[in-house]
This record gives structure tokens, C-alpha cells and sequence, in this order.
């Protein structure tokens, strides 16, 4: 199960990774493109500016966005090898990558948040039970020490008692 942290991972690691995606987004599309047609492959980058973008946060999945339509429109539409864009389906491409980005960011962000905000919750949780279990420890102590208490009033009332006893006995002779 994939699992997000609080913090995003180092961004040189970023980096390197929407390099591969691109890269393998990019060999994907030039495999395929005999068998559809080139315009049609962009969305092949998706899923690798969904993972940076998830992985990563918002900043790195635009950037892999812009890499991923860059290098989509230099090497698969026409005119190949320039980055000029002749029609609209390039803007589209593009504005569909920024999307992809924007909200796969930004989920998990709130994602990131979430699980910061769990894991706060989650220590705040085990210090109450830990406070509890000396709170109980304190009480145990206490209920200890009160039973102790009451034995030696108990023994001292009995000292006391036969004392007076006693004392009474030694008395009553001697009067």
C-alpha cells in the first residue's frame, strides 16, 4: 500500500525521478507510434506527472508538466524537432498537464497535511495514555499508602486502647 509522509521526499530525488518519468514517457510514446497516432500518445505523461506531482508536490508535478509537454511537442508533433505549437490540441496537451499537476499536487498536500495532522493526534493520543497509566500508577500508590495509613491508625488505636487497659488495671490496684 502506498503511503504518503508528512514531508515530501529530497527534491534532487525529484528531479531525477520526472527525469526518468519523462524519459520512459517519451521511449513509451515513440514505441507506440507506429501503432496510433502521435497526437493522440501525449497522455502517456500522465501518470508520470500524477506520481511527481503526488510524490513530490504541486511545484515539481508543474515542472514535470511543462518537461512532459516541452518534450512531447519537440519530438512527436509536428513540425518535428522545433518547439513551435501549430494548433490547439498542443495548448490543450499542455493545459491537461498543468491540471494533472495542479490536482495531484495539491490532493496530496492535503494528503501530506492530514497525515501530519494524524500523526500529531496520534502522539498527543500515546501521551495521554501515558499520563493516564501514571495517573493510575499515582492512584495505586496512593490507595496503597492510605490502607497503610489506616492499618497503623488501626494499630495505634489498638496500642492505645490497651495502654488505657492497661493502665486501668495498674491503676486499680494501687488506688
Amino acid at each position: 500500500m502506498f503511503r504518503l509522509s508528512a514531508k515530501a521526499p529530497s527534491t534532487s530525488l525529484g528531479v531525477l525521478a520526472a527525469l526518468v518519468v519523462v524519459a520512459i514517457g517519451t521511449g513509451v510514446v515513440a514505441a507506440l507510434e507506429t501503432i496510433a497516432e502521435p497526437v493522440s500518445l501525449g497522455i502517456v505523461f500522465i501518470p508520470g506527472v500524477l506520481l511527481i506531482a503526488t510524490v513530490w508536490g504541486l511545484g515539481l508535478g508543474i515542472g514535470t508538466a511543462v518537461l512532459s509537454a516541452l518534450v512531447f511537442n519537440f519530438f512527436f508533433l509536428p513540425p518535428l524537432r522545433t518547439l513551435t505549437i501549430n494548433a490547439q490540441h498542443d495548448l490543450v496537451a499542455l493545459f491537461v498537464f498543468l491540471i494533472v499537476a495542479g490536482v495531484g499536487g495539491t490532493l496530496a498536500e492535503l494528503a501530506r497535511a492530514r497525515a501530519a495532522e494524524a500523526e500529531r493526534g496520534r502522539e498527543e493520543a500515546d501521551r495521554a495514555l501515558e499520563e493516564a497509566a501514571a495517573l493510575a500508577a499515582e492512584r495505586d500508590r496512593m490507595r496503597e499508602e492510605a490502607i497503610e495509613a489506616d492499618a497503623v491508625r488501626r494499630s495505634d488505636d489498638l496500642k492505645t486502647s490497651l495502654l488505657r487497659s492497661v493502665s486501668h488495671d495498674l491503676r486499680t490496684p494501687l488506688t
